[in-house]
């Protein structure tokens, strides 16, 4: 399968997170996602086969004809350092025989392969080790991530690296330049129980509107790396209303499905969403 540049809105790819596993089968997905729960445990993933490596999981990827993305969580591991001093541990290279034992395995599985490193670090709301308001020590840490993976992986074709927040007002700030970055990304979820209070429609041509013009600056392609609509909602309509709009945001090249409840409630004693989709919606 070659990588498709996109510049028309039908030509807008397709992929999936695909926790539920309901899409194994699907046909037209050209990009399926999976979580490290810690680049210190490249192994342990989210869906996790018993006893399969991070290795055997890109390869079957790759066997059901799609991309894979591969989201790194750089959460700090204790016999390192801290999560209060993660950011400037990996920036003076203690992690860097972590990121080689992740770069074992996919010189392993040896194929094409998005990474996504250090994602939504511009959401300092706890959730991350990663995620700080210290935006010049998250650039330092991921120019240097990006760097040792480029090494690791030298020689190796088809290596693609997205730099992905969520795409909220402030994200430009931790931008960490051109030369580390291949295609921007970001996370879109609609839920109207969370929206409707705020005064937004939660449509995604609303929600797309203000992140395209944070991340569009760059000039770089664009992914939609988790898009989720809560199962409550009117799913199809949903979908079916951002496809017509796809034409507005010429930089999206692909757009990836969360399939799965989220693993947070998103405000205290809050109920916690679930975006699981039928296939039969999302795949065209």
């Amino acid at each position: 399968m070659l990588f498709v540049a996109v510049s028309a809105p039908a030509a807008v790819k397709i992929g999936v997170y695909d926790y539920n596993q309901t899409f194994t089968t699907s046909i037209n997905q050209t990009y399926e996602e999976i979580f490290l729960s810690s680049w210190g445990t490249p192994d342990v993933l989210y869906p996790q086969a018993t006893g399969e490596t991070l290795a055997a999981s890109l390869a079957g990827i790759r066997g059901r004809n799609r991309w894979p993305i591969v989201t790194v969580q750089p959460y700090h591991i204790s016999s390192i350092g801290s999560a209060k001093n993660l950011l400037s541990d990996v920036a003076a290279g203690k992690y860097d025989a972590t990121i080689a034992a992740v770069c074992t395995q996919i010189k392993a599985y040896n194929g094409p392969i998005l990474i996504r490193w250090g994602h939504e670090m511009e959401m300092n709301i706890g959730r991350y080790d990663w995620s700080s308001s210290n935006y010049k020590a998250y650039i330092k840490a991921y120019q240097h991530a990006i760097t040792v993976f480029k090494k690791d992986l030298a020689g190796l074709a088809n290596v693609y690296y997205v730099w992905s927040p969520a795409g909220n007002n402030n994200c430009n700030s931790y931008y960490p330049g051109d030369g580390y970055v291949d295609y921007v990304g970001c996370s879109l979820y609609s839920w109207q129980a969370y929206y409707a209070p705020l005064s937004y429609s939660g449509t995604f041509d609303e929600l797309m509107g203000w992140k395209y013009s944070c991340l569009s600056v760059h000039n770089k392609p664009v992914m939609i790396c988790e898009e989720g609509v809560e199962v409550a909602d009117p799913q199809a309509a949903w979908v079916a209303a951002a496809k017509a709009v796809y034409y507005k945001y010429p930089l999206i090249f692909a757009a990836v499905y969360f399939n799965s409840p989220d693993p947070i409630a998103w405000w205290t004693d809050g109920p916690i969403p679930d975006w699981s989709i039928s296939p039969f919606i999302w795949t065209p």
